[in-house]
């Protein structure tokens, strides 16, 4: 028997994974008012910075309901053995915070 769950595969997960670079980009400005700057007079260390920090902290926040959505998208559900919820997220981080710092970077 299969459990109605298709807002946690669909439209709940989704309409907040879409927050991520709104999410991504609030944390980068109060981390650059934090530090008494702009992103007009930021010197290029301090973006490295607050944009690599800002990416780790979104990133991390959305993964898990990304990951539990993937899963039931997929049929697999979340009771498989060995499943966690922070499967794939170390590589996720170093992508999504190299790439994410870099894009900052040519602002």
């Amino acid at each position: 028997k299969r459990r109605w769950c298709w807002p946690c595969a669909g439209i709940l997960p989704n309409t907040v994974l879409v927050l991520f670079p709104t999410l991504r980009q609030t944390l980068y400005e109060g981390l650059l008012r934090g530090a008494s700057a702009s992103t007009l007079d930021a010197s290029s260390g301090l973006v490295t910075v607050c944009a690599a920090f800002a990416t780790l902290i979104a990133a991390t926040a959305t993964h898990p309901l990304q990951w539990y959505r993937s899963r039931l998208q997929a049929g697999h559900g979340t009771h498989g053995r060995n499943a966690s919820v922070w499967d794939g997220l170390s590589i996720k981080l170093v992508h999504t915070v190299i790439s994410n710092t870099l894009m900052y970077l040519s602002k």
